[in-house]
């Protein structure tokens, strides 16, 4: 457990670091640092390369493995932050060579009131992200929930365009509005919502033409039958993909 927590805590910290990276828009770094449930690339990789070397020299159990992906992130973290600080060096020193001089301070009360509803977001997009599942879990048998989130996880494939092209834009969104570019902003979020769009629906057909066999081809002879439920979730995010980074911009 004091590993999971730690796990956890360092996590959240380079997930802070790679969106700090990206608000100053340097996407390399941030998607080397960001982008998956147990860090990004550079930690992943790292730990994909400890935990093979433990398989050669002995059996690794799950304490084993906690533990190295512990160590993957706490090695990565102080390399981010370094990079971040570079970075950051950099670019102020680039806006502060072009500024007016200024006098103004953020307070706490603007922040919080940016920070707060943000959080509130976040706190409802984590929930209804597993909603669905909560919902089965208690009104489905097993082997129904089983086909669902089998369904699901495929159903992320469609999910991936739009989601790499929020990561993408999501810091000219911001950077755009406040600059009061508003046409700018527009012919960027149109561009995005049409690639997103356009790759979604593509393999969302291909999905739904061919859902049973990948279903099968993916987990077993028996998940084909998850095919209809597949066929549902992926016209649902065919739509929000055409709705592009409406969320990222409203937010």
């Amino acid at each position: 457990v004091p590993m999971l927590v730690a796990s956890l805590m360092l996590l959240a910290l380079l997930q802070f670091v790679a969106e700090a990276c990206r608000s100053l828009q340097e996407l390399k770094l941030a998607s080397l640092l960001s982008g998956g449930q147990t860090g990004g690339l550079a930690s992943n990789l790292l730990f994909l390369t400890l935990i093979a070397g433990a398989i050669v020299v002995a059996r690794p159990g799950l304490r084993t493995a906690i533990a190295l992906n512990l160590a993957a992130m706490a090695i990565t973290l102080p390399v981010a932050v370094v990079g971040l600080i570079r970075l950051a060096r950099e670019r102020l020193d680039s806006v502060q060579a072009h500024a007016k001089p200024t006098t103004h301070k953020l307070g706490i009360a603007p922040l919080l009131s940016f920070a707060l509803p943000m959080l509130a977001i976040q706190l409802l997009t984590s929930a209804t992200a597993q909603g669905d599942l909560w919902i089965a879990g208690v009104s489905c048998s097993l082997n129904e929930v089983a086909l669902y989130g089998a369904a699901r996880r495929v159903m992320l494939l469609i999910a991936m365009p739009l989601q790499i092209i929020n990561f993408t834009v999501i810091a000219s969104i911001a950077e755009l509005h406040s600059q009061g570019r508003l046409e700018d902003l527009q012919r960027l979020l149109r561009g995005a919502a049409t690639i997103a769009a356009s790759i979604s629906i593509a393999a969302g057909l291909g999905l739904i033409l061919f859902g049973r066999p990948t279903l099968s081809l993916l987990f077993g002879h028996g998940f084909g039958e998850a095919a209809p439920l597949l066929s549902i979730l992926v016209i649902g995010q065919m739509f929000l993909a055409c709705a592009g980074s409406s969320d990222c911009a409203l937010s």
